[in-house]
């Protein structure tokens, strides 16, 4: 019985000490510079903010293409872009097939099969990115160079419970897609 406490104990230990390198690391994330261009923007759809970043990237040309993975199937250029970006449709490609964000990965490979790009810059919520990188680092091919430029969350202005969860559940799922990951490569 002790030994199984002493287990329980070192296991809440590392699972605590995991939890809070993760969220430190989601904290002090920064984006890419301004500068840096890439061969095309990447967004995974799934939070506020994602996808009108990606445009304005688009917008001050740091990749001449941009990829939006996981829209909704109902949803049309004219309505993701709004008014004011239909110039920039002919720029824009929707990947409508993806629902998880190793879908999103499966998609933007498939994607850049067809396209000789070495770069993308990846955007995404910034609790979301660790998992994000991982799944598109399994999915696309190799020498492809992916740019984090995680999105603001107005969720991180304030600790407190919601947050706490939020990072807790996307914590979650990274440690059990890198485990499923990790036993699937052999």
């Amino acid at each position: 019985m002790r030994r199984a406490l002493w287990t329980a104990l070192l296991l809440a230990a590392l699972w605590l000490a995991g939890y809070l390198a993760f969220f430190a690391g989601v904290l002090a994330q920064s984006r890419a510079p301004l500068t840096q261009g890439a061969g095309a923007i990447v967004v995974l759809t799934g939070a506020p903010g994602r996808v009108d970043m990606g445009i304005s990237l688009l917008r001050v040309r740091l990749a001449p293409r941009l990829f939006i993975s996981g829209v909704n199937p109902a949803s049309g250029k004219a309505a993701i872009l709004g008014a004011g970006n239909v110039d920039l449709a002919d720029r824009v490609t929707l990947g409508q097939g993806a629902q998880t964000t190793a879908q999103n990965a499966a998609e933007v490979s498939a994607w850049l099969r067809s396209r000789p790009l070495r770069s993308l810059r990846l955007v995404t919520s910034a609790y979301h990115m660790p998992r994000a990188l991982m799944e598109m680092r399994a999915a696309l091919p190799d020498g492809v160079e992916i740019v984090p430029h995680p999105v603001p969350d107005p969720r991180f202005d304030r600790l407190g419970w919601p947050l706490l969860r939020l990072v807790a559940d996307e914590y979650h799922k990274t440690l059990l897609r890198w485990a499923q990951i990790t036993l699937a490569t052999p």
